[in-house]
């Protein structure tokens, strides 16, 4: 991650790169859940040398990969290594509050992105994903505190999984020590 520092002018990471990180992370956390994105590895997450962490390649969304629905779904490829740069807690609130951004705006696109669904994937398939989005924003819940709360432990619960030895790949899990060695993040 040498690359935050080369582009700092103090030669380490600044106060603005690990805020953009923790932020973006956390959006994209954010949407990633909702999307059920998997076939996450290291040439489909990108990081620029402002701090901005992106998704790319979305190919594999709302549970079209058919091994997705036998292993329990589509999991977020975090560790708590890449939520402690932000300090954690910016991370959270950040997740908490776009999660609640979403679900009380889905009113207004649910219905929208429900369409092009339908059209790309008619019949079956394309209500099962739009179902996918419903239980994932967990619509059903009248409460957007439940909600959030129950969205919030299953993504500890997925990163708890990936810091498992055998429930991450190597290269993730280089990647966040080095994470925490650039940002000067204690374990």
């Amino acid at each position: 991650m040498s690359f935050f520092s080369a582009s700092s002018p103090t030669g380490s990471p600044t106060p603005t790169q690990i805020h953009n990180f923790a932020i973006s992370l956390a959006l994209q956390s954010v949407s990633s859940y909702l999307i059920a994105l998997s076939d996450r590895h290291l040439s489909n997450m990108l990081v620029s040398p402002a701090g901005l962490f992106l998704h790319v390649d979305y190919d594999y969304i709302l549970y079209q990969r058919p091994p997705l629905k036998q292993a329990g779904g589509a999991k977020l490829r975090l560790t708590a290594g890449w939520i402690a740069i932000g300090g954690g807690s910016l991370f959270w609130r950040t997740f908490e509050h776009g999660y609640t951004l979403a679900r009380n705006g889905a009113q207004g696109w649910l219905p929208l992105l429900r369409l092009v669904i339908l059209q790309q994937y008619p019949g079956e398939t394309g209500e099962g994903m739009v179902q996918v989005l419903v239980d994932r924003l967990r619509l059903n819940e009248p409460s957007d505190e439940r909600a959030v709360r129950l969205a919030v432990e299953e993504i500890r619960g997925d990163i708890a999984e990936m810091e498992e030895p055998f429930g991450m790949d190597d290269r993730l899990r280089e990647l966040g020590q080095k994470l925490k060695k650039t940002f000067g993040c204690a374990e």
